[in-house]
């Protein structure tokens, strides 16, 4: 039977779009719960701000926390309720699990042989840097959010919105101290000297208190939340990001402030300092990373992370500053040429 040309078009056409649907219906593996490294950089989305600092992207998804491992060589990333190891190229290297629900605070151990998680199934973990569960430290009755180690590392804090935060013994594990507040904690952080530990609230206050006998000796004062706070790596600042969208730069001696850097007109949710003291980066909800002089208070650089920012982080050389977002990317510039 002969086909007439019309028919013969129709019949074509059909075939073609058969083969198009036929080819989308093919699955790829499903990847979502795995990180992935971004195989060559790509430009700064700020790269006009300043050209010499190149970006990288990895995925993680929901990463909420980053921390360093002191020598460089490992950076853990808190994602959901698991917690990635990268190298310091971002080849993904093994996941640690057995939190039950979103990782909150990350810190190492002086000598990173240790990795402290804080999370909000109430508890934290201690794992070794091969991803080994040490312990998990009970006590708190609401989230963990943020986790620190004393500098001797013979000590570590927690702090949780359960208006505590509790002091533990890093040998035994055994909880040996209880800081009591009257609003939710969201950050703590101990002195590089470790004399003093400083815990951030959602009433707007840090409280500065002496880490031997547990009194408490200060406090610096947001207008709103306090959401996050750093030591300089030198011990003669603190900075705090708060809700009242500001970053507060304050004398850690005499607990006056020194600087409110405002930059930004949403909350700022994650500060950061740079290992030289010099410069501090905060992130903030409009998905902007700010880096600031903390002497002078002058911005030096602003990059975009496209959406809500949630951790900032410096490489122990201070070469390279980490961000994570709520969008699921974290970025990584090289800012060895930061002025």
């Amino acid at each position: 039977m002969m086909i007439q040309p019309k028919r013969r078009w129709i019949i074509t056409l059909l075939l073609i779009l058969f083969v198009v649907l036929l080819s989308g219906c093919g699955g790829d593996k499903d990847d979502a719960d795995q990180p992935s490294a971004a195989q060559t950089p790509t430009p700064s989305l700020d790269a006009g701000a300043n050209p010499l600092a190149e970006q990288w992207v990895i995925e993680v998804p929901d990463s909420r926390t980053i921390a360093y491992r002191p020598d460089g060589s490992l950076i853990a990333v808190g994602a959901s309720d698991n917690i990635w190891f990268y190298s310091a190229d971002l080849e993904p290297l093994r996941v640690l699990k057995g939190h039950s629900d979103v990782v909150r605070g990350l810190a190492w151990s002086p000598d990173g042989s240790q990795l402290a998680s804080a999370s909000l199934d109430f508890t934290t973990r201690v794992w070794d840097s091969d991803g080994k569960s040490l312990a998990t430290l009970k006590g708190h009755t609401d989230w963990v959010q943020s986790v620190v180690w004393s500098p001797d590392g013979s000590k570590l804090a927690t702090a949780s919105t359960d208006k505590t935060a509790r002091i533990w013994d890093a040998a035994s594990f055994e909880q040996i101290g209880v800081l009591e507040h009257a609003a939710s904690l969201t950050s703590v952080i101990w002195s590089p000297d470790g004399a003093v530990i400083a815990t951030a609230s959602s009433d707007g206050s840090l409280y500065l208190w002496d880490a031997a006998s547990l009194e408490q000796t200060g406090v610096l004062s947001h207008k709103d939340s306090v959401i996050a706070a750093a030591w300089s790596p030198d011990g003669t600042k603190i900075a705090s990001g708060s809700w009242d969208n500001t970053v507060k730069i304050w004398d850690a001696a005499s607990a006056d402030e020194l600087l409110t850097l405002s930059d930004s007109p949403v909350r700022l949710i994650a500060v950061a300092w740079s290992p030289d003291s010099r410069l501090v980066a905060a992130g903030a909800r409009d998905g902007a990373v700010h880096v600031w002089d903390a002497t002078s208070g002058d911005s030096v650089i602003v990059f975009q992370m496209g959406d809500e920012v949630r951790a900032v982080a410096w490489s122990p050389d201070g070469t390279i500053l980490i961000a994570s977002a709520i969008n699921n990317l974290v970025r990584v510039w090289d800012v060895a040429a930061l002025p």
